[in-house]
């Protein structure tokens, strides 16, 4: 997960788009979204129309979650 966050740093620090350094961040916390709702929805833990609230909701913990180690 680390390699691919500097992979995913790099491209997004060279990239002439605003936010090009939060695009990593975004990435990854939509990927581990993504297959916490895809490994959810398969046990029956939530219904298939929560995939989407799932991955937003991940990647803003994810976010979160950097920034505050930033902070202290």
């Amino acid at each position: 997960m680390l390699l691919v966050y500097f992979i995913l740093r790099f491209g997004g620090t060279g990239a002439t788009v605003p936010g090009g350094i939060f695009m990593p961040l975004f990435v990854l916390g939509t990927v581990i979204g993504a297959l916490t709702g895809t490994i959810l929805i398969h046990m029956g833990i939530i219904p298939a129309s929560c995939y989407v609230n799932v991955i937003i909701i991940s990647m803003a913990a994810y976010d979160i979650n950097y920034f505050s180690r930033l902070l202290c």
